[in-house]
């Protein structure tokens, strides 16, 4: 963004909204396109380590999951590493590249962000399974866990790839367990003014960040304990690891949710949680999670669901 679209951004703000809180949201636009000129080294990607299957817990903060799994058992080593992006986008793009055309020719991806439709590559990966196409809960505004689930043991039982990468939209918001506003209506996102959003609530003061962070705990317990019962259970595979694309910004430094191109640790940091998957035990995938049935649901509207779009 440049100093013209700042200046005209801030113009409508001061229309639409009041002197407060137009000042606040004004000065934070500008705090982030001054963290965009720092320096912003490039963490190590993907393809740099040894993996078999890629779990990507989207918008996953290193430090929140350390303090639920960093001693858990079923994990043989949890640590921290510089992601190659501080929003997905940003994320897909570094990941994606052309310049790992091998890596990728031998690799399925199966996600449940809509940010895939336009940063990645056609042609470069063996299969791209993009669930958020057609099982999109339009009622929560977000992917299940379950349906991406579903896909990735199809994926993986029908083309037993070299590398499987599966993208689960938890723990980012709308948060599955306990949404905030006690219910959650897509429809209700409609810009800077909601306070449906979690951090536009924490924003302006009517969320705490200790129940914010409370909410994305329990939304990040939600997809990590479904994926030990079911995708670790429902596949076989040495060398599994649990990852993000980035973190998430709850207030640190001024700033809320995962802005591209940003510095700051709280979005760069994410973990790297080494286990193993052996299909001990007999998951049958739903019926109703692979099907492929229309979906009405404009793109738009699903970026807007997790707050991408004002």
């Amino acid at each position: 963004m440049g100093l013209g679209d700042w200046l005209e951004e801030s113009v409508q703000r001061y229309r639409e909204q009041s002197p407060a809180r137009a000042t606040k949201r004004t000065g934070q636009e500008l705090w982030k396109g001054v963290l965009r000129r720092l320096p912003n080294p490039s963490g190590k990607v993907i393809w740099q380590r040894d993996w078999d299957v890629l779990v990507v817990l989207d918008a996953c903060r290193y430090d929140v999951f350390e303090q639920s799994y960093g001693t858990a058992a079923w994990l043989d080593s949890v640590e921290s590493v510089r992601s190659v992006g501080s929003s997905s986008p940003e994320w897909m793009d570094n990941t994606f590249h052309s310049q790992y055309r091998e890596e990728l020719s031998q690799t399925v991806y199966v996600t449940g962000n809509p940010h895939s439709r336009d940063h990645l590559s056609s042609g470069l990966l063996s299969n791209v399974d993009e669930v958020w196409q057609d099982t999109w809960d339009d009622n929560l505004g977000t992917i299940r866990p379950e349906s991406i689930t579903a896909r990735a043991v199809q994926q993986y039982r029908e083309r037993t790839p070299e590398r499987l990468i599966v993208h689960y939209m938890q723990p980012h918001w709308p948060y599955v367990p306990n949404p905030v506003m006690d219910g959650f209506y897509p429809e209700t996102v409609i810009g800077d003014g909601s306070t449906s959003n979690p951090f536009d609530r924490q924003n302006i003061g009517v969320l705490s960040r200790e129940e914010h962070l409370k909410r994305y705990r329990e939304n990040l317990h939600h997809v990590v304990e479904h994926l030990r019962e079911t995708l670790l259970v429902g596949i076989n595979a040495q060398n599994v690891v649990l990852t993000a694309d980035h973190g998430e910004l709850f207030g640190e430094y001024g700033l809320y949710k995962h802005p591209g191109n940003i510095p700051l640790p709280a979005v760069r940091r994410v973990p790297w949680a080494e286990t193993s998957a052996s299909a001990e035990s007999s998951y049958d995938i739903p019926v109703e999670a692979i099907q492929s049935d229309a979906h009405d649901r404009d793109r738009q509207e699903q970026l807007r669901d997790l707050g991408y779009l004002e």
